[in-house]
């Protein structure tokens, strides 16, 4: 089961996707907003010699009060059916 949440300022670059297994696991995948390739390969250079933000690559999505308790309702919905 797969379940999409669009940003309250319906950006299709700030999404969120909730699945869940067969063995239990839910899985939560965020989309990061690409990069500009000059950009990217900066990235991947600072990588490869070990340097990285001590902060990580980042993105947000924002929920309003409705979408909130959708996400609530499938967690719980998923922990209660799994116990």
């Amino acid at each position: 089961m797969n379940d999409l949440f669009l940003c309250e300022c319906e950006s299709h670059s700030h999404m969120m996707i909730v699945s869940n297994d067969e063995e239990g696991y839910v899985y939560v995948s965020i989309h990061l907003t690409p990069l500009p390739i000059f950009q990217r390969i900066v990235n991947a250079i600072s990588y490869i010699f070990g340097k990285r933000s001590i902060y990580g690559d980042f993105e947000e999505i924002i929920l309003g009060p409705e979408k909130t308790q959708e996400l609530i309702q499938i967690l719980t919905n998923h922990a209660l059916t799994k116990c």
